[in-house]
């Protein structure tokens, strides 16, 4: 090289045991020559930080959005025999995505649902599917109905039931009041979940009835209930830890509408009758005014204008 030349140059390394390295990576850097004199550069330290980071991203849902209530001439066997005697269904789904760029080794989820307000049962947990090893703070499916349930009339329930979200213009207008934790007693669901990679995820299925006998008596005067869940990040896989551990929280709200008597016990005869005479008055009306106006009294033209032509020599030889 001359004097004042400079050459620009690149190195890629691959560190394949990154997990198990500290807080930084450590490059030395010197330049070597062959002159007698100077032939080494001074030492040249860079140092690369290592870091643990994680993002998470959490969704959660409530199916239906909205349920309806039983009307208040629904009347329920006490106790109850089957599910349907409880009231409609509710699914809560929640679901957690590692967004990475680190992976989790271990987490909890955590649910909390209204269960109960005072003496008036709000929820039926029925069960929950997904992350194993659940603890939950009060017993699943207590009347054991659960195991009486059919799956025809499961699936039939789902379907009418997933009819209410076009319902929900029939809510009532501003912001509902939610019932939710700790306004009521709660039923708690903790679960601790495993590893979790880079974009993988883990789904919570909460099953319940809504208990409508509590709500028809109108002594719960809740309009919505909400749960709440939170995922908490307890453990990365790495010597190096991140400086905070990252959760996320989400509440889902389900919305509650009072069913309305249906048409399908037909229109009133009194209405029918109703409607049939003010149709005749209408009608009686309009022909009196066309009477009036001279409509049935107008006499239509004899003949064409070659009749009238025809008749006139006639008539003037009678003449």
């Amino acid at each position: 090289m001359k004097a004042g030349a400079s050459i620009w140059g690149g190195l890629r390394f691959t560190i394949p045991h990154l997990s198990d390295s500290g807080k930084n990576v450590r490059f030395e850097l010197q330049i070597r020559s062959k002159n007698a004199n100077n032939s080494q550069s001074d030492v040249v330290t860079l140092l690369l930080e290592v870091r643990a980071a994680t993002r998470l991203s959490a969704f959660g849902v409530s199916r239906p959005e909205v349920v309806t209530v039983p009307e208040p001439g629904w009347v329920a066997p006490q106790p109850p025999r089957r599910l349907e005697d409880i009231g409609p269904p509710l699914e809560y789904v929640y679901e957690v995505v590692n967004e990475g760029p680190s992976a989790i080794s271990q987490g909890t989820l955590e649910l909390s649902c209204p269960l109960a307000l005072g003496d008036r049962p709000l929820l039926y947990v029925v069960g929950h599917s997904g992350p194993r090893n659940c603890t939950a703070s009060h017993g699943l499916d207590r009347l054991h109905l659960a195991e009486q349930e059919q799956s025809g009339d499961s699936h039939a329930l789902q379907r009418r039931d997933a009819g209410t979200r076009d319902t929900r213009g029939a809510a009532p207008p501003g912001p509902p009041s939610t019932l939710g934790c700790p306004e009521a007693e709660c039923f708690r669901l903790s679960c601790p979940m495993g590893g979790l990679e880079k974009q993988q995820r883990a789904i919570l299925h909460l099953s319940a009835r809504l208990w409508a006998r509590s709500f028809l008596q109108r002594e719960v005067r809740a309009q919505a209930l909400r749960c709440e869940a939170e995922y908490r990040v307890l453990r990365l896989p790495y010597r190096v830890r991140p400086p905070h551990y990252p959760s996320q929280h989400l509440q889902v709200v389900t919305g509650l509408q009072w069913a309305r008597a249906e048409s399908s016990t037909g229109v009133p005869v009194w209405v029918v009758v109703l409607a049939v005479l003010l149709g005749l008055l209408l009608l009686a009306l309009l022909s009196y005014g066309l009477y009036k106006l001279g409509f049935f009294k107008r006499s239509v033209p004899y003949g064409t204008a070659m009749e009238k032509a025809q008749l006139k020599p006639q008539a003037a030889s009678e003449a």
